[in-house]
């Protein structure tokens, strides 16, 4: 099974060391860890280095293109756009549940190993949360969530 890349990460609160701010456009080189066989990501990551680049690598560049003015994506393409967001909003979603309901968008400094075993179980829960009414349908129980 190839393995996919995506542009998420736990983000741990650190203030950037950055003096200015970087387009998402520049940063996908950042974000993949080089054994990525499938990237996908949404418009602001699409480069058309890039995809040259990983074309030539053999990867298969899934990153979302966009129209301009004078050249609007067709309706093909929009439907490509359609389904690959389709994936990406799969990998997405547990990182919506741990930051928003939960509130969970800053990590305090407890060190690495204990800052790991939290966002672990953050995301074990996340995955049980997100499937709790397909769990509780089988077993007739009722949720408050």
């Amino acid at each position: 099974m190839p393995r996919a890349a995506h542009k998420s990460s736990a983000h741990n609160g650190e203030p950037s060391s950055h003096t200015t701010i970087q387009a998402d456009i520049d940063q996908l080189p950042d974000l993949l860890q080089g054994d990525e066989s499938v990237p996908y990501g949404d418009t602001a990551y699409w480069s058309e280095r890039d995809r040259r680049e990983m074309e030539s690598m053999v990867v298969k560049y899934r990153l979302n293109g966009r129209g301009t003015k004078s050249q609007p994506l067709s309706d093909e393409w929009q439907e490509i756009k359609r389904s690959r967001s389709r994936v990406r909003v799969r990998v997405e979603h547990p990182f919506h549940v741990v930051k928003r309901p939960w509130g969970l968008t800053k990590v305090r400094y407890r060190g690495l190993r204990k800052n790991a075993v939290r966002a672990y179980a953050a995301f074990a829960l996340a995955n049980l949360y997100l499937v709790r009414k397909r769990l509780l349908s089988n077993s007739g129980a009722s949720y408050a969530l």
